[in-house]
């Protein structure tokens, strides 16, 4: 993430203002570049955040009442109750509970980041200063509201049941990911993904998923796709017996993959590489909390076994063609500026120390509300 301010003779004597010796100098500079911060940090989290962009946000005002209803979510023949799962404070993990009731309050925490900066370099009228500060600031917000809001998808796809049937499939092949996995996730999410009556979705939502989280060793995969035999059938139906059985993807498949150079797209899918995702990184960690001891369907499709995060990594797939997307990101508007990001000065320096600063702070919730548009293949 680069930010660049712009560097205009009104920029540069703002800058050597907010490192001015005169506290009141200071001080007023400070509250105006604060203003320009802003917006400018809800714009860069709006646009790099990966997970926010798959929940809908709703903007509530600081006084308003906290609560979503929950008619929206429901199955028409399936109306007794309805799964919620909730971020909760950073560095905790999320929770979820099954309700009855018609709406329900929701949970907010708030996520702040401080910066310092030099008074000495502001002075000079170095901007890069001040764009390393923000820069800084935003990756540490970015990265606490990453983490809250993964927890509710994870906690949602690794315990919800839809007809008795878990979300969260396996691979064909331990370890490795071939275009018979994304197929098999997909049947599966086109038995889950119905109509509010439980009947055939509209042709959006009948697409059953659209995005793929990805570790970069998925990726890896799938760019072998290039070169790679892919059946997992031979032509009497069984498994293939030999190197001779093996059958390539077709060559147009091969070609895009190849010619993608990089993070291709598989059967209308985008897929998305992070690098939190993977055996022992943050995400897959988190699931494994989450599954506990649900017994999944087996590499061979025939029984059940648990997660095991320490070898296993998981694929999580969406579809955000869905009608109502049960993922919901609250933000809260400050009731004074409207805003639903805050930046502001920061009192905490004398003037011995040589120092300036300013926070940033966001309250926000994640909710996830019967999740049948989520899914994972355990690799």
């Amino acid at each position: 993430m680069k930010i660049k301010l712009k560097e205009k003779p009104e920029q540069i004597a703002l800058i050597k203002a907010m490192g001015s010796s005169d506290e009141e100098t200071s001080a007023k500079a400070m509250k105006v570049f604060a203003n320009l911060v802003g917006p400018l940090a809800r714009k860069v989290l709006d646009e790099t955040n990966i997970i926010d962009s798959l929940y809908d946000t709703i903007s509530v005002g600081e006084f308003e009442p906290r609560t979503i209803p929950l008619d929206d979510f429901y199955n028409v023949d399936k109306p007794d109750y309805v799964r919620v799962t909730f971020s909760s404070q950073p560095g905790d993990l999320a929770y979820s509970q099954l309700t009855g009731a018609d709406d329900i309050p929701f949970t907010t925490f708030v996520v702040t980041s401080a910066i310092a900066m030099y008074r000495k370099y502001l002075k000079a009228g170095r901007i890069q200063h001040a764009e390393n500060g923000i820069r800084k600031m935003i990756n540490e917000v970015r990265f606490k509201m990453k983490r809250q809001g993964i927890q509710p998808i994870l906690d949602s796809v690794a315990n919800v049941q839809t007809n008795g049937q878990y979300h969260v499939t396996r691979s064909h092949q331990a370890g490795r990911f071939v275009l018979a996995d994304l197929n098999r996730l997909e049947t599966l999410a086109s038995r889950i993904v119905t109509s509010a009556l439980g009947g055939t979705a509209n042709a959006s939502g009948a697409r059953g998923i659209t995005d793929l989280l990805v570790s970069p060793e998925i990726v890896e995969d799938i760019r072998a796709i290039a070169y790679n035999p892919m059946n997992t059938v031979a032509a009497d139906g069984g498994a293939p017996a030999n190197t001779e059985d093996g059958i390539a993807a077709p060559e147009s498949l091969r070609n895009e993959v190849y010619g993608a150079a990089g993070i291709p797209s598989l059967y209308g899918c985008n897929i998305i590489q992070m690098v939190e995702m993977g055996v022992g990184q943050d995400f897959n960690t988190i699931f494994d909390a989450f599954a506990g001891s649900n017994a999944y369907v087996d590499n061979a499709g025939t029984g059940t076994a648990v997660f095991n995060g320490a070898t296993e990594q998981i694929v999580l797939g969406i579809n955000r063609s869905v009608d109502v997307n049960g993922l919901i990101k609250v933000e809260i508007s400050d009731s004074e500026s409207g805003s639903t990001f805050n930046a502001l000065p920061d009192n905490q320096f004398v003037a011995r120390e040589g120092k300036v600063g300013f926070y940033g702070q966001v309250e926000a919730g994640y909710l996830s509300v019967e999740p049948r548009n989520l899914f994972a293949i355990a690799v």
